[in-house]
């Protein structure tokens, strides 16, 4: 259930916000995307490997054929989220 995992990872949030204000040093391991989003760092195609391998390599094997030229310069790779209640579009 996505209600769950929102409640999650507020709890997450909180609990290494809190963590951060105490100065507190939390040994966890950050999935690539999360790190990079955090550093303020762009997030490429080649970064969510980690998170969903077979995507992945769909995307690759769209943006090696040659026909998605003829698509011209509409064609990107995005995904729309919903971040503090407002809806953003990503980039990939």
């Amino acid at each position: 259930d996505s209600r769950v995992m929102v409640q999650y990872y507020n709890f997450v949030g909180r609990f290494l916000g809190k963590a951060v204000l105490d100065r507190q040093v939390v040994d966890i391991r950050l999935e690539r995307t999360a790190l990079l989003h955090l550093l303020g760092r762009p997030i490429e195609l080649d970064d969510i490997i980690e998170l969903d391998p077979h995507r992945c390599k769909g995307l690759k094997w769209i943006l090696e054929q040659e026909t998605i030229g003829e698509l011209g310069d509409d064609l990107t790779f995005s995904v729309d989220l919903e971040l503090f209640g407002e809806m953003v579009t990503v980039d990939l």
